[in-house]
């Protein structure tokens, strides 16, 4: 007996296109986020861009380094 096969439908999480504001300002909460979570050693890139809801490589078109993201995150906090 032949079965219809069903076409696979994949979740996707609605689009967003944040402006560089919203997004350098998404990544900065993120690792502030990750550092209280998990300290300075946990907060991994990896761990900062899924709490972000992007990509590693999004995360490098922002920040050089993850230094420089640590900083603008402590700035941003100190800046209150």
């Amino acid at each position: 007996q032949f079965h219809p096969v069903r076409p696979l439908t994949i979740a996707r999480r609605s689009y967003h296109r944040a402006s560089e504001a919203e997004r350098r300002e998404d990544l900065i909460v993120a690792t502030l986020d990750c550092i209280a979570e998990a300290g300075i050693q946990g907060a991994t890139v990896r761990q900062i861009a899924a709490r972000a809801g992007v990509t590693g490589g999004l995360i490098r078109h922002y920040f050089s380094t993850k230094d420089q993201m640590l900083q603008a995150a402590y700035r941003q906090l100190m800046n209150g």
